[in-house]
């Protein structure tokens, strides 16, 4: 009688395989069943929905509100309680315009905007430097820079013809 020869490397190696499955059990029979372990159940996606939900409405609710600022409303009585004045010389060739006050006139450069001739401002005219002036004819605030104050009108004049040219 002859013996069937079995090879041994080929007993060894279905039995390590064998083993494997048993062990850890990662493959299945069929092959939908085994995609269908690594795929997420409807609970599952359930719950990452709600967490994707929830964290973009945080995101935007905190973007939202550390946006918002309190603003400060104006206040127009802190603007007329101050010196007024009216422009009688504003040039678009110049920064400098010159404005008439009850003290006299004054030269001021133009930081921001430039207002026309007529404009009505307030601010503080008397002493010089670098400040906030309201015009009240178009409603905003600008900056200027008080550089003469207390002329006659001939000495704005010269002022505005030692700065402008």
């Amino acid at each position: 009688m002859a013996s069937k020869r079995v090879h041994p490397h080929t007993t060894d190696a279905n039995s390590k395989i064998k083993k494997l499955i048993a062990c850890c059990g990662l493959i299945l029979t069929t092959p939908h069943q085994t995609f269908a372990r690594f795929l997420p159940s409807w609970r599952q996606i359930l719950a990452m929905k709600k967490l994707f939900t929830f964290s973009a409405l945080a995101i935007v609710i905190t973007i939202l509100f550390t946006s918002c600022v309190k603003q400060v409303p104006f206040d127009k009585r802190y603007w007329l309680s101050k010196e007024r004045g009216e422009v009688v010389y504003s040039s678009s060739t110049c920064p400098h315009y010159v404005i008439e006050t009850v003290n006299g006139y004054a030269v001021i450069r133009a930081i921001s905007s430039r207002p026309y001739e007529g404009d009505v401002l307030y601010g503080d005219f008397s002493y010089p430097g670098i400040k906030d002036i309201y015009n009240r004819s178009a409603g905003v605030i600008v900056s200027g820079d008080v550089r003469e104050y207390w002329l006659t009108y001939t000495g704005a004049q010269d002022a505005l013809d030692y700065y402008c040219y």
